[in-house]
């Protein structure tokens, strides 16, 4: 059993005046010149007083470098790699990283000022975690902006025991949420290049598959930003992405509880209804039944439901099209 810690935490103290240990923070950034250093100045106000910032060029084209060389060359260390995704990019920052812990950040998100040190107190209070994450908010115009809370569904799962069964359920940790230890990064293998998206999911699900352990701070401490032209709003494309975290995660464990059983089925089901749905509204019928085939073996009942709605979808699309043909007529 997982034993999850709510705790806001202590002030964090050291013996013998040891430095505090160190923490990465990485961003991979591409063509982030018009956010880079609102991000950059939000981390180096961090109460935290021992940080290393990692920047990671995916192949920027715009001048998010020079933006970097003239402000910021003093408290960055920068890489620059060919453009290759954020998941590589992420994983050469891990090669990089020298600090204890690893914190990861998109170029265009925040972090509350407070988050590394209320973190890193969870971690000396509860030195048995691997993991402690955080609740966050989506924003526009970063922490000072306009907020929007989490979503309730994400809300009901922080906090839980068995975190690999809520995540099989569905995701609910972003990826700046968590700050984690970097040798926990490391022996589970980081970010899997080979997806398509989710490999942030995947790699909650791989860390709480093998047993690592999390904890929880109930405070809102990371800033997710909206974009319209973000990766998180190409929805087909992060389907096929949680399709294969969810495969993948069949094999982090030797065997499933029930729950985490079910938990499987249900989410491989949904997101394959969700699918099956999509494709009807585009006129693809052969993939609308493939999906929805999948959608009934994974848990048949949710399946059917799919399949029910389905029918309607289609007498609805039949229904409006004989109309339109009738008035066309006339």
């Amino acid at each position: 059993m997982e034993k999850i810690a709510n705790s806001k935490g202590p002030k964090i103290s050291h013996m013998d005046n040891a430095p505090p240990p160190l923490v990465s923070i990485i961003i991979p950034a591409h063509n982030s010149a018009s956010w880079i250093r609102e991000t950059i100045d939000n981390v180096l106000s961090q109460s935290y007083p021992c940080c290393e910032i990692i920047i990671i060029d995916d192949g920027s084209t715009d001048n998010t470098k020079c933006i970097i060389d003239e402000h910021y060359s003093e408290h960055v260390k920068y890489s620059y790699q060919e453009n290759s995704g954020p998941a590589r990019a992420r994983n050469r920052g891990v090669e990089l990283a020298t600090g204890e812990y690893i914190q990861f950040l998109d170029s265009d998100d925040f972090l509350s000022p407070n988050k590394i040190a209320r973190q890193m107190a969870a971690f000396m209070e509860n030195p048995i975690c691997d993991v402690v994450y955080c609740d966050f908010a989506y924003t526009t115009d970063g922490p000072e902006g306009e907020i929007e809370d989490s979503p309730d569904t994400f809300k009901a799962k922080c906090g839980t025991e068995n975190v690999f069964a809520s995540l099989l359920k569905g995701n609910f940790i972003v990826i700046h949420s968590p700050l984690t230890r970097t040798d926990v990064i490391r022996i589970c293998g980081a970010f899997d290049t080979t997806l398509s998206s989710d490999e942030d999911y995947d790699l909650w699900l791989r860390v709480a598959g093998k047993g690592y352990r999390f904890c929880f701070v109930p405070e809102v401490l990371a800033f997710y930003r909206r974009r319209d032209n973000s990766i998180s709003t190409n929805l087909f494309k992060q389907g096929i992405g949680t399709l294969q975290a969810l495969n993948k995660a069949k094999s982090y464990r030797a065997k499933l509880t029930g729950e985490e059983r079910s938990n499987l089925g249900y989410n491989l089901s949904r997101e394959h209804g969700w699918r099956s749905r999509r494709h009807l509204e585009q006129g693809h019928y052969s993939k609308t039944l493939s999906s929805l085939l999948q959608s009934v073996v994974h848990k048949p009942r949710h399946g059917m439901t799919v399949a029910s709605n389905l029918l309607k979808q289609i007498i609805e699309q039949f229904l409006n099209r004989h109309l339109l043909w009738r008035l066309r007529k006339k």
